[in-house]
């Protein structure tokens, strides 16, 4: 998949360094802070196996207990690669998704002066995933991050709050200039995607859908769900008739009927024709599109 990376969990099944030999594109590192010994050596072990980036993960305190494997009394049978299995290992996992019941950290979180300590460690570059505010976005900034995820973990840490689209306009008006950013949360259709393009040019992270259709179809499956989605980003743009990020508005996430939509579009013969085409000459993934 051209122009896509991937970021790999601490508590992922797969070591990093494994999961390094097998992928083909880049790769971030999504760090949970497990106290200083531990980070370290994740971090350490990430740059040396090429990783492009650490994401610390800032919006799990405590683990969120997911309703529908605590109904199931679900146990995850995978071993932590990343970590041998002790109980040390699975000490280090509390305060993450595959936490046993899900456990707390028993480590204290990262202070914002102790980021300082975190760049040491690292020259990688340094974003913060699950930053939802323009005051932390501020704070973020002024510690030096390079980027920042606007991230909601799903929507099970906390209810009723913003979505991360909602968060978004913010937190891009805080960082122009200084840092990056990312969105993840609620990605679902090619609408999604011109929302959050219109609303802030970010790039965007995807995990839900492509997660679940591998349970099914495994990499065909990913490869199918990333190809609909896409091809449903596509006719979303030419239907807004824009060819080029720099002339959206973000007026145009606000349009919720068929009249806002009509005004927010400007006519542009062949624009679909061209966009198809330009999608063609950019990523061979699209040679087996239908013409029109």
């Amino acid at each position: 998949m051209s122009n896509t990376l991937m970021m790999l969990s601490t508590s992922s099944h797969y070591s990093m360094e494994d999961v390094a030999k097998a992928a083909s594109g880049p790769l971030w590192f999504q760090l949970y802070h497990r106290g200083y010994e531990i980070t370290h050596m994740l971090v350490q072990r990430a740059e040396e196996a090429g990783y492009k980036a650490v994401v610390l993960t800032v919006d799990t305190p405590l683990p969120a207990p997911k309703e529908r494997d605590v109904r199931n009394r679900y146990a995850n049978p995978f071993p932590p690669a990343n970590f041998r299995v002790t109980p040390d290992a699975m000490a280090a996992l509390s305060g993450t998704d595959e936490a046993p019941n899900w456990q707390p950290a028993r480590v204290p979180a990262l202070l914002w002066k102790e980021l300082d300590w975190l760049r040491s460690l690292t020259s990688l570059p340094l974003v913060l995933k699950g930053v939802r505010t323009a005051e932390d976005a501020h704070v973020a900034v002024e510690c030096g991050v390079n980027g920042i995820l606007v991230s909601t973990h799903g929507g099970r840490q906390m209810d009723s709050t913003l979505s991360a689209i909602e968060s978004l306009p913010e937190i891009v008006e805080v960082c122009k200039g200084h840092a990056e950013v990312y969105l993840d949360s609620g990605v679902r259709r090619g609408s999604d995607v011109l929302k959050a393009l219109a609303l802030g040019r970010v790039r965007l992270a995807w995990g839900g859908p492509y997660t679940g259709v591998w349970r099914c179809m495994a990499p065909k499956g990913c490869m199918a769900c990333w190809k609909c989605c896409a091809m449903s980003w596509i006719r979303c743009w030419a239907t807004a008739a824009r060819p080029m990020c720099s002339t959206w508005n973000p007026a145009w996430s606000r349009s919720r009927t068929a009249g806002a939509t009509a005004r927010c579009i400007r006519s542009h013969t062949g624009m679909r024709e061209y966009l198809y085409e330009r999608a063609r000459a950019a990523d061979p993934i699209w040679t087996d599109l239908p013409a029109g």
